[in-house]
C-alpha cells in the first residue's frame, strides 16, 4: 500500500456500482471480466496495484493464468495485490453497500459472514436453493427481520432481482445493511454457485 500511494498505477477491478462509491486516486477501472482485453490501454511503464473492495478478485486475478500472463506482460517491473485498499484511502465505512450486487460480491459478502437470505416462495425454494441460504419469503421478512443481528450484511435473493430489490430495501428502512443479488437465482447458477 506505501508504494501504491507513493504513485503506483491502481486498476480497480470492482463492478460499475462498487467503483461509482468511490474511486482512489492515480486508479483506473476495468471490471475483472474485461480486464485481460483492456489491460493493452494501461501504461506499460508504470507498475500496477491491482484491487477490489475486499482482495477475492484482486487474488482472482492473482491466481488467473490469462491474468497473471497479461499483467506480467504489461508490468515487467510487477503487479501487487492490495486488499481491501479502497475502505482504507478513502476512510469510509467498510460495511457499507451497493444496493445491488453481482455473484462475485454477493459470494465474498457471503465468505465474511453475511446473512443470504431467500425471499422466493416454498415451492421456488424446493426446485433449488443456494446451501448456505436461508428461506423467508417476502410476505414475512419485515417480521422475520427483528431476528437478524444489525451488524451483520444481509445479502437478499430472488428469483430474478425483483422481489430481492424490494426486500433489501424493506430490510435498509429497518436500519439493516441490505443488498440485492442481481439476477436471482438465475444469476447464482449461472456463475456456478451452488444449488440443492
Amino acid at each position: 500500500m506505501r508504494r501504491y500511494m507513493d504513485g503506483e498505477r491502481g486498476t480497480d477491478v470492482r463492478e460499475l456500482d462498487e467503483w461509482r462509491t468511490g474511486l482512489a486516486p492515480h486508479a483506473s477501472h476495468i471490471p475483472l471480466e474485461r480486464l485481460t482485453a483492456e489491460a493493452p490501454r494501461l501504461d506499460k511503464d508504470v507498475p500496477a496495484v491491482v484491487m477490489c473492495a475486499s482482495g477475492r478478485r484482486s487474488r482472482s486475478c492473482a491466481g488467473s493464468a490469462s491474468h497473471r500472463s497479461t499483467l506480467r506482460s504489461r508490468y515487467p517491473r510487477g503487479y501487487h495485490r492490495v486488499m481491501g485498499l479502497f475502505d482504507r484511502l478513502l476512510h469510509r465505512d467498510s460495511s457499507a453497500l451497493p444496493h445491488t450486487v453481482r455473484v462475485d460480491r454477493a459470494l465474498d459478502l457471503i465468505d465474511e459472514g453475511a446473512l443470504l437470505v431467500d425471499v422466493r416462495e416454498a415451492a421456488e425454494w424446493r426446485s433449488g436453493h443456494a446451501p448456505r441460504a436461508r428461506h423467508i419469503p417476502l410476505a414475512r421478512l419485515s417480521a422475520e427481520a427483528r431476528r437478524f443481528r444489525k451488524d451483520v450484511p444481509v445479502v437478499v435473493m430472488c428469483a430474478s432481482g425483483a422481489r430481492s430489490k424490494a426486500g433489501a430495501a424493506q430490510l435498509r428502512s429497518m436500519g439493516y445493511q441490505a443488498t440485492s443479488l442481481a439476477g436471482g437465482i438465475v444469476a447464482w447458477r449461472s456463475a456456478g454457485g451452488a444449488v440443492r
